[in-house]
C-alpha cells in the first residue's frame, strides 16, 4: 500500500487543475453551442422579416394595375403587368413553409383582392368596347369604383395580417435576444461561483499542503534527532563496551590460562578438577561473549564482492554443525532456485546466518529441525529470499518486533548482541530482517537480500 507523502499533495493539485480545465472546457463548449444554436435562429428570423417585407412589396405591387388602368384605360397591358407581379408573389409566398409562419389569413385577403382586381379588369374591358352607351359607361365605372375599393381593403387587410405575421417575428427575435442574454449571464454567473470556489480551494489546499510539509519536516527532523541520538547512544555503548571488554580481556585470559595449567600440572583431586574445568569452560564462554561484544562496537571494513547464497548457507550449516549435532537438532536445506548471486561480505552473511540458527537452536529441546530454504522472493523478484524455521517455542507477538533490538533478549543467560549483529548486518547490505508470524508453530526468520 501506497502511504501518503507531502509532495503527493501536488499530484492532487495538478488532478484538481485538470478537473477545473476539463470543466472550463465544458462550459465553453456549451457556451458556443448555446450560441450557435442562437445564431442559427436569429438568422431565420432575419431571413423570415426580410422575407415578409419582399412580400408586402410584392402584395403593394400587385394593387398598382388594377388602380393604373382607371387612367390608361389598357385593359390587357395592366392586365398583363398584373400576372408578372402575380406570378413573381406565388414563386416568394412557397417560402413560407422554411420560416414555420401562419399565413392562412393573410394568403386569404390576397385571393379576395385578386378576384376584385380581376372584376375590375373585367369592367374596364367591357367599358372598352365600341356599342357602350355613355349611361352604361358611368354605371360600369361606379361598379369599377367599387370594385377598386374593395380590392384596396382586401389589400389593407392582407398587409395587417402580414405585419402580425412581422410582429411575431420580430418578438421571436427579442425572446431568442433574452433567452441568450439569460443564458449568458447564467454562465456567467456559474463561471464566478466556480472562479470563487476554485480560488478558496486553491488556497485551502496549499494551506492544506503547506502544513502538511511543515509536519513532514518536524518529523524529518525529529527522525534525524531520534537517528543521532540512537547512533550517539550506540557510540557510546559500543565505547563503553569496548572498554569493558579490553578491562576484562586480560584478567580472562589469565584465569584461562591458570585454570588449564592447574588442570595439565597439578595434583588436584578429581572434585578439585572438575570444578576447575567449570572455571575453564565458563571462562572460554566468557571470553567468546567479549569477542562477540567487541566485534559489534568495533566492526571491520566489509570486503563486499560477488557471493553464492545457497554456497554461504552451506558454509555456514558446516561451521556450526558439530553444536546441531552435540544438541541433536536436525537441520534440512531447500534450495528451490539456481544459485542466486548477491554483493555482499561472506563472512558478515555467514556469521549472520549461523547467529540466526545458533538462536533457532538455543529455542528448541533436543531432536528438534531446522529448515532453511532460500529462492528468489515471490513479491519482490531483485531480492533473495532467506527462510529459517525452526519448531521450537516459537516467538512471542509482543516481543517479535523487538527481537532485533540491540541488548534485547528473551533467554536468561542472553545478551542482546546476536539477533542485533544481524539486523547490522542485513543493513549494511541493503537488505531486509524480520520475524514472520508462524501462528504459534514455532519460529521463522525472514532475511532479504537484493540480488547483483
Amino acid at each position: 500500500m501506497i502511504r501518503w507523502r507531502w509532495y503527493h499533495f501536488y499530484f492532487v493539485l495538478a488532478m484538481f487543475d485538470v478537473v477545473v480545465i476539463a470543466a472550463s472546457l465544458i462550459m465553453y463548449h456549451r457556451t458556443i453551442q448555446s450560441f450557435s444554436v442562437a445564431l442559427n435562429e436569429l438568422h431565420r428570423v432575419d431571413e423570415g422579416e426580410a422575407w415578409v417585407g419582399n412580400i408586402r412589396l410584392a402584395v403593394l405591387h400587385l394593387n398598382a394595375p388594377g388602380n393604373d388602368v382607371f387612367a390608361t384605360r389598357l385593359v390587357e397591358q395592366e392586365r398583363a403587368r398584373f400576372e408578372r407581379s402575380r406570378t413573381r408573389y406565388r414563386a416568394m409566398a412557397t417560402r413560407d413553409a422554411e420560416f414555420g409562419l401562419d399565413l392562412a389569413e393573410f394568403r386569404a385577403r390576397v385571393d379576395e383582392m385578386f378576384g376584385e382586381e380581376q372584376r375590375v379588369f373585367g369592367i374596364f374591358a367591357s367599358i372598352n368596347e365600341a356599342t357602350i352607351t355613355p349611361a352604361r359607361e358611368r354605371r360600369l365605372l361606379n361598379e369599377a369604383t367599387s370594385a377598386m375599393a374593395s380590392m384596396d381593403r382586401h389589400q389593407a387587410k392582407a398587409l395587417e395580417a402580414l405585419a402580425l405575421v412581422a410582429q411575431g417575428l420580430s418578438d421571436e427575435e427579442h425572446r431568442l435576444l433574452d433567452e441568450y442574454r439569460d443564458a449568458l449571464q447564467h454562465s456567467a454567473s456559474i463561471e464566478k461561483y466556480m472562479f470563487a470556489m476554485v480560488v478558496i480551494i486553491l488556497i485551502g489546499v496549499f494551506w492544506y499542503g503547506r502544513k502538511l510539509q511543515q509536519t513532514y519536516e518536524q518529523m524529518m527532523l525529529e527522525r534525524q534527532r531520534v537517528a543521532e541520538e540512537k547512533h550517539a547512544r550506540l557510540a557510546a555503548v559500543g565505547e563503553v563496551c569496548a572498554a569493558v571488554a579490553h578491562g576484562i580481556r586480560n584478567p580472562l585470559a589469565a584465569i584461562t590460562s591458570s585454570a588449564q595449567l592447574a588442570l595439565e600440572f597439578g595434583t588436584a583431586d578429581e572434585q578439585t578438577k572438575l570444578r576447575m574445568q567449570d572455571v575453564l569452560y565458563e571462562s572460554r564462554r566468557l571470553a567468546e561473549r567479549v569477542t562477540r561484544l567487541l566485534g559489534f562496537s568495533s566492526p571491520r571494513e566489509g570486503r563486499f564482492e560477488r557471493c553464492d547464497v545457497d554456497a554461504i548457507i552451506q558454509g555456514a550449516l558446516d561451521e556450526i554443525r558439530p553444536s546441531l549435532e552435540e544438541s541433536r537438532v536436525r537441520v534440512e536445506t531447500d534450495f528451490r532456485d539456481q544459485p542466486l548471486a548477491v554483493r555482499g561480505d561472506s563472512e558478515w552473511l555467514t556469521q549472520a546466518i549461523i547467529e540466526v540458527v545458533s538462536n533457532s537452536m538455543e529455542h528448541m529441546s533436543s531432536g528438534g529441525r531446522i529448515t532453511v530454504a532460500c529462492g528468489r522472493d515471490d513479491r519482490e523478484p531483485r531480492f533473495a529470499r532467506i527462510d529459517i524455521t525452526d519448531d521450537g517455542s516459537g516467538i512471542p507477538e509482543t516481543i517479535r518486533t523487538r527481537v532485533f533490538d540491540l541488548f534485547f533478549t528473551s533467554k536468561a543467560e542472553g545478551n542482546g548482541i546476536g539477533l542485533a549483529s544481524v539486523k547490522r548486518v542485513m543493513d549494511m547490505h541493503a537488505g531486509r530482517v524480520c520475524a514472520a508470524d508462524t501462528k504459534g508453530r514455532g519460529a521463522r526468520i525472514e532475511m532479504l537480500l537484493p540480488l547483483e
